[in-house]
Protein backbone atom coordinates (compact mmCIF):
# COMPACT_ATOMS: atom_id res chain seq x y z
CA UNK A 1 0.00 0.00 0.00
CA UNK A 2 2.73 2.43 0.90
CA UNK A 3 4.71 1.36 -2.36
CA UNK A 4 1.61 2.11 -4.68
CA UNK A 5 0.88 5.37 -2.53
CA UNK A 6 4.62 6.60 -2.77
CA UNK A 7 4.60 5.45 -6.71
CA UNK A 8 0.87 7.35 -7.17
CA UNK A 9 2.57 10.54 -5.43
CA UNK A 10 5.91 10.08 -8.13
CA UNK A 11 3.48 10.21 -10.80
CA UNK A 12 0.92 12.67 -10.31
CA UNK A 13 4.24 15.10 -9.47
CA UNK A 14 5.82 14.24 -12.20
CA UNK A 15 2.65 14.81 -14.73
CA UNK A 16 2.26 17.92 -12.34
CA UNK A 17 5.45 18.97 -13.57
CA UNK A 18 5.74 18.08 -16.67
CA UNK A 19 2.73 19.66 -17.40
CA UNK A 20 3.82 23.34 -16.16
CA UNK A 21 7.09 22.58 -17.45
CA UNK A 22 5.68 22.42 -21.02
CA UNK A 23 3.59 25.24 -20.30
CA UNK A 24 6.93 27.07 -18.80
CA UNK A 25 8.78 26.15 -21.85
CA UNK A 26 6.16 27.36 -24.57
CA UNK A 27 6.15 30.57 -22.09
CA UNK A 28 9.58 30.80 -22.07
CA UNK A 29 9.84 30.40 -25.79
CA UNK A 30 6.86 32.26 -26.34
CA UNK A 31 8.41 35.59 -24.82
CA UNK A 32 12.41 34.63 -25.31
CA UNK A 33 12.32 37.81 -27.03
CA UNK A 34 10.59 39.36 -23.64
CA UNK A 35 12.91 37.11 -21.15
CA UNK A 36 9.67 36.88 -19.29
CA UNK A 37 8.08 34.60 -16.77
CA UNK A 38 4.58 36.46 -16.02
CA UNK A 39 2.38 34.05 -17.21
CA UNK A 40 4.17 31.71 -15.36
CA UNK A 41 3.87 33.54 -12.38
CA UNK A 42 0.20 34.13 -13.09
CA UNK A 43 -0.29 30.21 -13.44
CA UNK A 44 1.44 29.83 -10.48
CA UNK A 45 -0.64 31.64 -8.41
CA UNK A 46 -4.02 31.10 -9.52
CA UNK A 47 -3.51 28.01 -9.04
CA UNK A 48 -2.97 28.03 -5.67
CA UNK A 49 0.72 26.18 -5.75
CA UNK A 50 2.34 29.62 -3.86
CA UNK A 51 2.81 32.34 -4.11
CA UNK A 52 4.27 34.31 -7.83
CA UNK A 53 7.43 35.69 -5.68
CA UNK A 54 8.68 31.84 -5.52
CA UNK A 55 8.50 31.97 -9.91
CA UNK A 56 11.62 33.72 -11.30
CA UNK A 57 11.25 36.58 -13.56
CA UNK A 58 13.30 35.99 -15.98
CA UNK A 59 14.09 32.12 -17.25
CA UNK A 60 16.98 31.33 -15.48
CA UNK A 61 18.90 27.95 -15.18
CA UNK A 62 19.34 25.86 -12.39
CA UNK A 63 21.56 22.92 -12.00
CA UNK A 64 20.29 19.14 -10.09
CA UNK A 65 16.32 20.11 -10.88
CA UNK A 66 14.70 16.93 -10.05
CA UNK A 67 11.57 17.64 -11.84
CA UNK A 68 11.44 20.76 -14.11
CA UNK A 69 14.53 19.83 -16.07
CA UNK A 70 17.62 17.39 -15.78
CA UNK A 71 20.42 20.16 -15.44
CA UNK A 72 23.12 17.84 -16.06
CA UNK A 73 21.33 16.66 -19.31
CA UNK A 74 20.41 20.08 -20.87
CA UNK A 75 23.08 22.79 -19.38
CA UNK A 76 21.70 25.11 -22.17
CA UNK A 77 18.29 25.00 -20.94
CA UNK A 78 16.38 28.03 -18.88
CA UNK A 79 13.18 27.61 -17.64
CA UNK A 80 11.05 29.31 -15.33
CA UNK A 81 11.83 26.85 -12.47
CA UNK A 82 14.02 26.94 -9.03
CA UNK A 83 14.95 24.91 -6.26
CA UNK A 84 12.12 26.80 -4.51
CA UNK A 85 9.27 26.44 -7.52
CA UNK A 86 10.51 22.62 -7.37
CA UNK A 87 9.62 22.36 -3.52
CA UNK A 88 5.86 24.19 -4.06
CA UNK A 89 5.41 21.65 -7.15
CA UNK A 90 5.98 18.90 -4.86
CA UNK A 91 3.44 20.00 -2.00
CA UNK A 92 0.92 20.68 -4.51
CA UNK A 93 1.12 17.13 -6.62
CA UNK A 94 0.68 15.82 -2.77
CA UNK A 95 -2.44 17.67 -1.73
CA UNK A 96 -3.66 17.10 -5.33
CA UNK A 97 -3.03 13.17 -4.86
CA UNK A 98 -4.15 13.48 -0.86
CA UNK A 99 -7.32 15.33 -2.24
CA UNK A 100 -8.15 12.95 -4.61
CA UNK A 101 -7.75 9.96 -2.50
CA UNK A 102 -10.12 11.54 0.05
CA UNK A 103 -12.24 12.36 -2.85
CA UNK A 104 -12.31 9.04 -4.38
CA UNK A 105 -12.24 7.47 -1.13
CA UNK A 106 -15.34 9.32 0.84
CA UNK A 107 -17.73 6.93 -0.60
CA UNK A 108 -15.71 4.33 0.94
CA UNK A 109 -15.97 6.09 4.12
CA UNK A 110 -19.01 6.81 4.09
CA UNK A 111 -20.16 3.07 3.40
CA UNK A 112 -17.98 2.23 5.75
CA UNK A 113 -19.45 3.94 8.46
CA UNK A 114 -22.81 3.55 7.54
CA UNK A 115 -22.13 -0.14 7.81
CA UNK A 116 -20.10 0.60 11.53
CA UNK A 117 -23.32 2.33 12.33
CA UNK A 118 -25.35 -0.53 11.22
CA UNK A 119 -23.41 -2.97 12.99
CA UNK A 120 -23.60 -0.57 16.02
CA UNK A 121 -27.13 -0.55 15.59
CA UNK A 122 -27.33 -4.31 15.50
CA UNK A 123 -24.85 -5.17 18.24
CA UNK A 124 -26.68 -2.87 20.62
CA UNK A 125 -30.13 -4.02 19.69
CA UNK A 126 -28.88 -7.70 20.18
CA UNK A 127 -27.48 -7.07 23.78
CA UNK A 128 -30.87 -5.06 24.63
CA UNK A 129 -32.63 -8.27 23.75
CA UNK A 130 -29.92 -10.87 25.31
CA UNK A 131 -30.25 -8.49 28.68
CA UNK A 132 -34.49 -8.89 28.15
CA UNK A 133 -34.01 -12.75 27.71
CA UNK A 134 -31.86 -12.94 30.51
CA UNK A 135 -34.11 -10.99 32.83
CA UNK A 136 -37.31 -13.03 31.81
CA UNK A 137 -35.23 -16.16 32.20
CA UNK A 138 -34.46 -14.70 36.04
CA UNK A 139 -37.71 -13.83 36.79
CA UNK A 140 -39.17 -17.43 34.87
CA UNK A 141 -37.11 -18.73 37.43
CA UNK A 142 -37.45 -16.32 40.67
CA UNK A 143 -41.46 -17.35 39.49
CA UNK A 144 -40.50 -21.00 39.76
CA UNK A 145 -39.15 -20.66 43.00
CA UNK A 146 -41.88 -18.84 44.55
CA UNK A 147 -44.14 -21.28 42.97
CA UNK A 148 -42.02 -24.54 44.22
CA UNK A 149 -41.83 -22.39 47.91
CA UNK A 150 -45.63 -21.94 47.68
CA UNK A 151 -46.52 -25.54 47.25
CA UNK A 152 -44.03 -26.44 49.96
CA UNK A 153 -45.91 -24.53 52.46
CA UNK A 154 -48.96 -25.59 51.03
CA UNK A 155 -48.36 -28.93 51.99
CA UNK A 156 -46.68 -27.86 55.09
CA UNK A 157 -49.56 -25.65 56.30
CA UNK A 158 -52.14 -29.01 55.45
CA UNK A 159 -49.59 -31.32 57.42
CA UNK A 160 -50.06 -29.07 60.48
CA UNK A 161 -54.04 -28.61 59.75
CA UNK A 162 -53.91 -32.85 59.29
CA UNK A 163 -51.72 -32.54 62.59
CA UNK A 164 -53.98 -30.42 64.63
CA UNK A 165 -57.23 -32.06 63.58
CA UNK A 166 -55.57 -35.62 64.41
CA UNK A 167 -54.72 -33.73 67.64
CA UNK A 168 -58.01 -32.30 68.36
CA UNK A 169 -59.55 -36.21 67.38
CA UNK A 170 -56.91 -37.51 70.13
CA UNK A 171 -58.13 -34.92 72.38
CA UNK A 172 -61.60 -36.01 71.71
CA UNK A 173 -60.91 -39.76 72.25
CA UNK A 174 -59.18 -39.12 75.23
CA UNK A 175 -62.00 -36.89 76.80
CA UNK A 176 -64.14 -39.76 75.80
CA UNK A 177 -62.29 -42.94 77.68
CA UNK A 178 -62.13 -40.13 80.50
CA UNK A 179 -65.69 -39.62 80.81
CA UNK A 180 -65.85 -43.92 80.00
CA UNK A 181 -63.80 -43.78 82.76
CA UNK A 182 -65.20 -41.83 85.49
CA UNK A 183 -68.79 -43.67 83.97
CA UNK A 184 -67.38 -47.12 84.46
CA UNK A 185 -65.96 -45.98 88.15
CA UNK A 186 -69.54 -44.41 88.64
CA UNK A 187 -71.04 -47.81 87.19
CA UNK A 188 -68.92 -49.75 89.99
CA UNK A 189 -69.67 -47.76 93.01
CA UNK A 190 -73.46 -47.83 91.99
CA UNK A 191 -73.20 -51.22 91.81
CA UNK A 192 -71.20 -51.96 94.83
CA UNK A 193 -74.20 -49.49 96.69
CA UNK A 194 -76.91 -51.44 95.10
CA UNK A 195 -75.26 -54.66 96.46
CA UNK A 196 -74.94 -53.03 99.64
CA UNK A 197 -78.60 -52.52 99.60
CA UNK A 198 -79.31 -55.78 98.60
CA UNK A 199 -77.48 -56.98 101.72
CA UNK A 200 -78.73 -54.39 104.38
CA UNK A 201 -81.72 -55.43 102.73
CA UNK A 202 -81.34 -58.77 103.52
CA UNK A 203 -79.83 -58.49 106.79
CA UNK A 204 -82.81 -56.05 107.41
CA UNK A 205 -85.31 -58.89 106.23
CA UNK A 206 -83.57 -61.86 108.60
CA UNK A 207 -83.58 -59.28 111.47
CA UNK A 208 -87.41 -58.74 111.02
CA UNK A 209 -87.57 -63.03 110.34
CA UNK A 210 -85.96 -63.26 113.26
CA UNK A 211 -87.99 -60.38 115.61
CA UNK A 212 -91.24 -62.49 114.14
CA UNK A 213 -90.16 -65.76 115.09
CA UNK A 214 -89.28 -64.53 118.24
CA UNK A 215 -92.65 -63.00 119.14
CA UNK A 216 -94.46 -66.13 117.95
CA UNK A 217 -92.02 -68.11 120.12
CA UNK A 218 -93.20 -65.30 123.05
CA UNK A 219 -96.32 -65.38 122.26
CA UNK A 220 -96.17 -69.28 122.39
CA UNK A 221 -94.85 -69.27 125.32
CA UNK A 222 -96.95 -66.70 127.36
CA UNK A 223 -99.65 -69.25 126.12
CA UNK A 224 -98.44 -72.51 126.81
CA UNK A 225 -97.70 -70.62 130.79
CA UNK A 226 -101.60 -69.98 130.98
CA UNK A 227 -102.32 -73.27 130.42
CA UNK A 228 -100.32 -74.51 132.50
Amino acid sequence: MGALLNWNISFVFVFMCTFYCGVFSSNSYHYKQQHTCKNVQKEFQELNIGDKSLVPDLPVHVAHLAVCHKGLHHPGQRLCCNNGTVDKYHTAANKYLMDSLHSGTAFLKKFLMDKLKDYEMVFLYRCIIDVLSTILTVVFLYRCIIDVLSTILTVVFLYRCIIDVLSTILTVVFLYCSIIDVLSTILTVVFLYRCIIDVLSTILTVVFLYRCIIDVLSTILSIAILHI
